[in-house]
């Protein structure tokens, strides 16, 4: 042992060990807190209206890539994709495209324009003409949809004269 050498002990933690593991806390807390807040009916319309625009607007751009007409079928709890293959409706279940959307439980769908019935069957869904077309030529047909919630509020998905699909909230 050398003379005048004196070995020191780790007596704790440094500051920097401690901010980190106070950031990795405070994020993980701000995360948790955003996960359990449950969303207001508001909200829930919203985002869910916001989703049926996006899968509108990417049903009108699959319709253009794959030059066949496509479609959304309606319930009032959800809804569907599908194409036209061979001058018939095809879900392609196989494709998560495709596949049925179920709305949160307090919503409901209603067609304002043009003023049709939803339909409530399975089977009916899967087998019936679309409600929203969308044709390789860029048209889609003209259609206003009102997502209802449970406490009454509102929010339209609909065309505007220039094609484009829109959202209006009460």
């Amino acid at each position: 042992m050398r003379i005048g050498y004196q070995s020191r002990k780790p007596a704790g933690f440094t500051l920097i060990e401690l901010m980190v593991v106070l950031i990795i806390v405070g994020v993980m807390l701000s995360a948790a807190i955003l996960y359990i807040r449950p969303l207001s009916q508001d909200e829930i319309r919203i985002i869910e209206a916001e989703k049926l625009r996006a899968i509108a607007l990417s049903v009108a751009d699959e319709s253009i890539l794959r030059r066949k007409p496509m479609g959304i079928r309606l319930a009032s709890h959800g809804y569907r994709v599908v194409v036209s293959e061979n001058g018939a409706w095809d879900t392609k279940d196989e494709d998560r495209f495709y596949r049925y959307r179920a709305l949160a439980p307090s919503l409901r769908l209603e067609i304002v324009e043009p003023p049709i019935r939803l339909l409530d069957d399975e089977k009916a869904i899967k087998t019936a003409k679309p409600h929203m077309y969308f044709l390789p030529n860029s048209e889609i047909s003209p259609f206003k949809l009102a997502f209802i919630s449970d406490d009454g509020g509102t929010s339209w998905v609909y065309t505007d004269e220039y094609n484009d699909v829109r959202i209006e909230q009460q």
